[in-house]
C-alpha cells in the first residue's frame, strides 16, 4: 500500500482559484486579507513559498492570527520540517480556542492528525480528526467535515478495514459535495482508487484514479494532480503497463519538483522505483528506492520508510539477493505493525516465511 501516495486533507473549506489563474506572489500576503491569500498559496501546493513569506513576520502577527498559524504550521510539515510545522499548528490551536474561532480550531485538530499520523501514532491520528470533524460538525463546517472523514477513511484502509474505508470516503464526497468543494471531492476520488488497488481491484482502481487525474486536470489543480498521477502510476505498473506508469511517474516528479515538494517527490521517487523495476531496469530501481528511504527518515515520514523498505525487500528478493531483501522485510514488518497496518503486516510475513529457508536435515 502506498500510504504517502494516499492524501491526508489538513486545510480548510475555501475553494480556491486555479494553478493558471492571475498569480498571487509573496508580496500581496501583505494586505488585510492575507489569511485568505495565504491559504490560496497553501491550497495550491506552494509550500516553499508560504515558508519563505511568514518565516519573515513577526511572532506577534503569527500567533495573534490563528489562520495564518495554521497555514504557517501546515506549510513547514509539507517541506519536512514536522517539529516546526507541529508548534505552529499548536500555537494555532491555542490562540483559535482563546478566540472561540470554531473553524480554525477544528482545522487545527485536523492538522495535527495530519502530523501524528505521518509521524505513525495511528492512535493519536484518530483522535485528533474524529475530535475535528465533531467540532466542524457542530459548526456546520462541511468541508473540514470532509476532509476528517477523508481522512479516517486512510486509517481505516491502513488496517485493512476496507469497507469502512469506503464509507468514510463516501461520506467525505457528500459532505464536499454539500460544501461546494471539488477540490476535495477528488482528493476523496483518489484515495478510493487506492483502497481499491489494496483489494486487488485493479480495474475499479483505476476508474477511481483516472477520475481523479480528470478532476485535477479540469480543476487545473497542480498538486492534485501530481499525487493523482502518481497514484495512478502505481497501479498501472500492478497492471502491468510499466511504459505509462514511467510516464505518469516521471510527469508527478516534475510537478512536485516545480512546487519544491520534498515530501511528496519522495514518495515519487518510491513509484518510480516499482515501474523502473517492472521496466527490466533492477540497477535504476535499487537506487531510487534507496533514495527514497534516505528521504523519508530525513522527512519523518515512517510510513513512507515502510513502504519503501517492502518495495526494495520485493526487488532484492527477486534478484536472488534474499539475505538483504530478509532484512528489509523484516524492519518494514515492524514499522507496519507499530502503526497498526495490519494488513500490510500480514503481507510482508507472508514474504518473510517464503524466503526463509529451512535447513536440510537429511543424512
Amino acid at each position: 500500500m502506498s500510504d504517502a501516495v494516499m492524501q491526508v486533507a489538513a486545510l480548510g473549506p475555501e475553494t480556491v482559484a486555479p494553478a493558471s489563474a492571475a498569480r498571487t506572489t509573496a508580496a500581496d500576503c501583505l494586505s488585510p486579507v492575507a489569511p485568505g491569500v495565504i491559504r490560496q498559496l497553501v491550497e495550491t501546493g506552494r509550500f516553499a513559498e508560504v515558508v519563505r513569506f511568514l518565516r519573515d513576520q513577526s511572532y506577534l502577527r503569527l500567533e495573534s492570527t490563528p489562520e495564518l498559524a495554521l497555514l504557517f504550521g501546515i506549510a513547514l510539515a509539507r517541506i519536512g520540517r514536522q517539529l516546526e510545522g507541529r508548534h505552529w499548528t499548536l500555537t494555532a490551536l491555542r490562540s483559535a480556542r482563546e478566540r472561540g474561532i470554531r473553524e480554525v480550531e477544528a482545522r487545527a485538530f485536523n492538522a495535527l492528525g495530519a502530523l501524528a499520523f505521518e509521524a505513525g501514532d495511528i492512535a493519536e491520528a484518530r483522535e485528533h480528526w474524529h475530535r475535528a470533524r465533531a467540532i466542524a460538525t457542530a459548526s456546520g463546517d462541511y468541508a473540514t467535515v470532509g476532509r476528517c472523514s477523508n481522512n479516517i477513511g486512510i486509517l481505516e484502509n491502513l488496517v485493512g478495514r476496507y469497507a469502512e474505508a469506503a464509507a468514510a470516503y463516501t461520506i467525505a464526497i457528500a459532505a464536499y459535495e454539500r460544501a461546494r468543494f471539488p477540490h476535495g471531492m477528488a482528493e476523496s476520488q483518489h484515495n478510493l482508487a487506492i483502497a481499491h488497488r489494496d483489494q486487488g481491484r485493479l480495474r475499479a482502481a483505476f476508474e477511481a484514479a483516472s477520475h481523479g487525474v480528470d478532476s485535477a486536470r479540469e480543476l487545473d489543480d497542480v498538486e492534485l494532480l501530481a499525487r493523482a498521477l502518481a497514484g495512478r502510476a502505481e497501479i498501472r505498473v500492478a497492471l502491468g503497463d510499466a511504459p505509462e506508469a514511467l510516464r505518469e511517474i516521471e510527469e508527478a516528479l516534475v510537478l512536485h519538483r516545480e512546487l519544491e515538494d520534498v515530501v511528496d517527490e519522495a514518495e515519487d521517487l518510491r513509484v518510480l522505483g516499482l515501474a523502473l523495476a517492472a521496466s527490466g531496469d533492477g540497477d535504476a530501481a535499487e537506487a531510487v528506492l534507496r533514495d527514497a528511504i534516505t528521504r523519508a527518515r530525513r522527512f519523518e515520514r515512517p510510513l513512507l520508510q515502510a513502504a519503501a523498505r517492502r518495495d526494495l525487500a520485493a526487488l532484492l528478493r527477486s534478484r536472488d539477493r534474499l539475505d538483504e531483501a530478509l532484512a528489509l522485510a523484516v524492519a518494514a514488518r515492524e514499522q507496519f505493525e507499530t502503526f497498526g497496518a495490519t494488513a500490510e503486516a500480514v503481507k510482508l510475513r507472508r514474504m518473510i516465511d517464503d524466503m526463509q529457508v529451512v535447513p536440510d536435515q537429511s543424512g
